[in-house]
């Protein structure tokens, strides 16, 4: 009996040491790639030089599948047909195959990199994007101005609503540019997208205090930070009638002779609205402040659908526009009207 139970014993440790050897077998298996990844940067190396771009991609493994993301405005804007890409694939040693597309991949602890079987000149780097925030972090950006420092190619924006911000500062010479903009979620993550060509992922960390905090990713982590603008330009005076040129501006030769008026612009401003009245033309458009009234919004997204104004004065009132040179080019045409008098 006893010789009995000595033998169950060791037949039960040797059950259990082959569920255990089973079980870490299962785990060494599991994919190197499980997780998230946000694309740093593609590499590449077809010219002597090798030059390296923003990849702004999401890539999300689990065992058998992978979900893509772009994280570009174009395929997250509001009413795109651009959704999540879900796809098997395989891995077999370095090759990854997704959807009968091969690639080598090397992957360390936080890093991932591949390079298509068909493409080796270009290499895409991934960062691996632990989750720092328990919940997704949500902030309020529509209506406001904020300078931005870490990010170099812009420096303050207003984010005039949902979808359109003017870029204010970035050139004091110049007026500001009406771009888009929205907020890409994934998971526990969000991102912040402008619409500008090689921008580097931005991920929204927290909202504190009515700073925003954010990091880039290109090369490297970066942080970028956005503060609130708070001084508003004092736009009393702004409502009423204007004409341009002013009385003391010469006209133009070919007005000499005759009615003089018939060159001028004539505008009437009101809370809301702003009436443009020229020689046998009439226009009238909504009119809209941004946040630090130092733009005049006309409600639309085009090239001429913005003024900046330069300076309020009791009868003079200076502002800027987009404008061309005659080859094209952006310029700024700046214009001075002088308040209609009206009788007491």
């Amino acid at each position: 009996m006893e010789r009995v139970s000595i033998v169950l014993l060791n037949f039960m440790k040797r059950v259990s040491l082959v569920f255990y050897l089973l079980f870490l077998f299962s785990c060494s298996n599991e994919t190197p790639l499980k997780g998230i990844w946000i694309g740093d940067y593609e590499m590449d190396s077809s010219e002597e030089e090798v030059k390296k771009y923003p990849h702004n991609i999401l890539l999300d493994f689990s065992d058998d599948t992978v979900k893509t993301k772009i994280l570009q405005y174009w395929a997250s804007k509001p009413g795109s047909d651009i959704g999540l890409y879900k796809e098997a694939y395989s891995l077999d040693g370095n090759i990854l195959t997704i959807d009968s597309t091969q690639a080598k991949i090397q992957v360390e602890s936080d890093s991932l990199v591949i390079t298509y079987v068909n493409n080796e000149n270009d290499s895409y780097v991934f960062k691996r994007l632990g989750n720092k925030n328990s919940s997704r972090p949500k902030v309020d950006l529509s209506g406001k101005a904020f300078t931005i420092s870490g990010l170099g190619r812009i420096d303050s924006v207003d984010f005039i609503n949902d979808s359109l911000y003017i870029d204010i500062y970035n050139d004091s010479n110049s007026i500001g540019k009406i771009e888009k903009w929205s907020i890409a979620e994934y998971g526990p993550f969000s991102f912040l997208l402008f619409d500008k060509f090689l921008m580097p992922s931005i991920l929204i960390n927290q909202e504190l205090n009515n700073e925003i905090s954010l990091t880039g990713l290109f090369k490297k982590e970066f942080d970028i930070e956005m503060t609130p603008i708070d001084h508003v330009l004092d736009t009393t005076g702004l409502n009423g009638k204007w004409f341009f040129p002013p009385r003391n501006f010469p006209p133009p030769p070919m007005f000499e002779i005759g009615d003089s008026l018939k060159f001028r612009t004539y505008l009437t401003i009101k809370n809301d609205t702003l009436e443009i009245k020229k020689y046998r033309s009439t226009f009238k458009t909504p009119l809209y402040l941004n946040s630090t009234r130092e733009y005049i919004w006309l409600g639309t997204n085009g090239r001429r659908s913005h003024w900046k104004i330069i300076n309020i004065e009791d009868n003079l009132l200076t502002i800027s526009k987009p404008s061309r040179t005659s080859r094209g080019d952006p310029a700024t045409q700046f214009q001075i009207f002088e308040r209609v008098k009206t009788s007491n």
